[in-house]
């Protein structure tokens, strides 16, 4: 994340980031046994907290928590710099930090707390996490960060090729091609 974030932050000087987290609901056997106990009036799971930048929605930092902790708590250990504006919902509300960002010499700006997630939707929808191969915490929290992982690869490889194209339709090229054998390597076998 940190090696994208600066080559993304030299090209495009962005200094707005984006704070906000997610539900990864967890129910049935295998995960009732430890996602019930933490749970919330809305959610049963974990909780992926996340800063993106604005415009790329390149993730900056990712961490995952049971589902009964608080945004602002995790909002208080996320990276603050100087100069740089952070846009979060009034789910990380606290005077005390708000006035941490200021002396840092930092800008923030709250919203309203909304069900506006797209960056989230997105990752959920393209990188296939709403199925799980394990059922652990430990392989939930790797699955979560292999999908993360996933989403910088494409990011990197979409901006390496600087194409026209969409990330999504970028996407589509990489699994519908993943596979296929190339025309090199069939050369190679015949000789």
């Amino acid at each position: 994340m940190q090696g994208l974030h600066r080559k993304k932050r030299r090209e495009l000087h962005d200094f707005l980031y984006l704070m906000d987290s997610t539900c990864i609901p967890l129910s049935g056997r295998g995960f009732d046994a430890w996602a019930q106990e933490k749970r919330t009036t809305h959610c049963a799971g974990l909780k992926l907290h996340m800063m993106v930048t604005s415009d790329t929605q390149s993730p900056v930092t990712a961490i995952v928590t049971d589902p009964n902790v608080n945004d602002i708590n995790v909002g208080r250990t996320m990276p603050i710099a100087k100069g740089y504006t952070y846009v979060f919902d009034k789910g990380y509300c606290d005077y005390n930090w708000w006035y941490q960002l200021h002396q840092q010499g930092a800008y923030y700006v709250t919203r309203f707390k909304a069900n506006v997630e797209l960056f989230f939707k997105w990752v959920k929808q393209n990188l296939k996490i709403k199925r799980f191969v394990g059922q652990s915490k430990n392989a939930v929290i790797i699955q979560l960060f292999c999908a993360l992982i996933a989403y910088l690869l494409v990011q990197l490889h979409h901006m390496k090729n600087a194409t026209d194209v969409t990330l999504k339709y970028c996407l589509a090229e990489i699994k519908t091609g993943l596979f296929l054998r190339t025309d090199t390597q069939h050369h190679q076998l015949e000789r």
